[in-house]
């Protein structure tokens, strides 16, 4: 956000430990770049310069990651 706040999602609990690391790679670039410019895929390949995998990883396999819901 403008504050510089990041929110996380729960869900991210069920995420490989490798997913997690880029969103949280991914939201921290946001505070020196709020837009998804050049510029801030830049920062993001910096820190995670395999962001591009396992951002189709997430992608591929999301709703899968969360579990399932006991059934009643």
């Amino acid at each position: 956000s403008p504050g510089k706040d990041i929110s996380l999602n729960a869900q991210m609990l069920f995420l490989p430990p490798e997913a997690v690391e880029y969103i949280m790679i991914h939201e921290l670039c946001h505070i020196r770049e709020m837009s998804h410019s050049p510029r801030f895929w830049k920062l993001v390949t910096n820190w995670c310069p395999d962001y591009r995998t396992i951002r189709r990883n997430i992608r591929a396999e999301s709703p899968p990651y969360l579990p399932l819901a006991p059934e009643s």
